[in-house]
Order: structure tokens, then C-alpha cells, then sequence
């Protein structure tokens, strides 16, 4: 695991700010009920409309402030796992260019190219597919 996480070292502050905004946005969401519960106990109790519509409005910001802490979550989580992905794979790449000859990956690319569906291969035309010259 420590070989891996070598490849998260540009990502780290990304890595703890999607789960740290996800703890804030799971707390306001904890603050919605006791907020529903004030209403429910002096506002409704009392009658005092004005301060059914504070806290209504007051719940609604909580509401909101949650949903943005979500998206900011969601940003930084999925920015340190691309970057972690793109790291690592770039990582296996150059291993595995490092450990064939030039001419092994050369020929391993256009073997992939040639029988890839759709794509044209060295002749030109995509495989299957026949020349009208024949």
C-alpha cells in the first residue's frame, strides 16, 4: 500500500478536503431536525408566525449550505482520484515501457490499432473490410 500511495502525493490535500466537506454537510443535515423540532415546539406552540418563517428560512440556508458543502465534496474527491488514476496509470505505462524493446511496443501498438473495430489499420481500411481494387 505505501508503494501506491507515493503516487497521491500531489492529490493529498484534494484526498482530505472531499472528506472533510462531507463531514460538514452531514453535520448541517444533523442541524435540519432540531430546527424542525424548535418550529414544532415554540413556533407552533406559541402561534408566532414570524418566527416559523426565521427558522423555515433558517432551515432552508442549512439546507442549502449542505448541498454546496455535497458539491464541493464530490470536486475534491473525484479531483484526487482522477489525478491518483492518471498518476498511477502513467506510472504502469512507463513500466511497461521500460521493461520491452522499442520494437515489442511499436509492434504491440499496431497490433491493437490493426484490430481495433472501426479504426483504420496500416492498409488504410478498417478490418473486414475489403479494397475495391481486389
Amino acid at each position: 500500500m505505501k508503494k501506491l500511495m507515493c503516487y497521491m502525493k500531489k492529490y493529498r490535500v484534494h484526498a482530505l478536503l472531499g472528506p472533510f466537506f462531507k463531514l460538514i454537510e452531514a453535520l448541517f443535515e444533523l442541524l435540519v431536525p432540531l430546527v424542525v423540532a424548535d418550529i414544532i415546539d415554540v413556533g407552533i406552540e406559541s402561534g408566532d408566525k414570524g418566527y416559523i418563517i426565521s427558522r423555515g428560512l433558517l432551515m432552508a440556508g442549512l439546507g442549502l449550505i449542505g448541498f454546496i458543502c455535497a458539491v464541493t465534496a464530490q470536486y475534491f474527491a473525484a479531483k484526487a482520484a482522477l489525478g491518483y488514476g492518471t498518476a498511477l496509470r502513467g506510472a504502469l505505462l512507463w513500466m511497461n515501457v521500460c521493461s520491452r524493446s522499442v520494437s515489442s511496443t511499436v509492434r504491440r501498438v499496431n497490433t491493437r490499432a490493426d484490430s481495433t473495430p472501426g479504426r483504420a489499420g496500416r492498409s488504410g481500411l478498417a478490418p473486414g473490410e475489403r479494397s475495391s481494387l481486389s
